[in-house]
């Protein structure tokens, strides 16, 4: 459960989804970010295991991920461990919301901006349910999906055709 002591609101925004929020705390010395979104935690600089766990263990299973698509930017962790393995050579990060999108890129986020300058970093805003029924066959070799809190925790329910296996036509 995140720790909602003396958080302060630092980023605010709306979209046609509901409101974005970016909240800072101090825990044990150290500044915290937390995103929320309409009123639910998100995720937290503190807890990020499980974004880089997602991203390490996937990129182990592939033998030659030079191309990967992130679902989700979050605050960056499960791109930052995409990036950090030296076979990827374009990390596509498509990222719902252009607010967040633009805390990261104006440094709002602090890590976000060096994160987003790397070259092999692309960033989309849009769905990417539909970035990847856009895609043409094999346009990526590993695909993430970070763009909730599992399946049984949607931040948006439309989100949950993501978790679904693909329709039969």
């Amino acid at each position: 459960m995140p720790d909602t002591r003396a958080a302060t609101e630092i980023a605010r925004a709306h979209s046609p989804r509901g409101e974005v929020t970016l909240h800072r705390r101090e825990r044990d010395g150290v500044e915290v970010l937390e995103l929320r979104v309409n009123g639910v935690f998100v995720m937290d600089t503190v807890e990020t295991s499980s974004e880089r766990a997602l991203a390490s263990w996937a990129l182990a299973l592939v033998d030659h991920p030079t191309r990967v698509l992130v679902g989700g930017l979050g605050l960056g962790y499960t791109l930052a461990e995409v990036l950090a393995d030296d076979r990827v050579e374009i990390a596509t990060c498509v990222e719902l919301e252009e607010s967040l999108a633009g805390w990261m890129l104006d440094g709002t986020v602090p890590q976000g901006p060096a994160l987003l300058r790397d070259p092999r970093a692309r960033l989309v805003i849009g769905d990417v349910a539909e970035v990847l029924a856009n895609a043409a066959p094999a346009t990526y070799d590993l695909v993430l999906l970070d763009v909730d809190n599992g399946p049984d925790h949607l931040v948006h329910d439309h989100n949950a055709a993501l978790y679904e296996p693909p329709s039969s036509r």
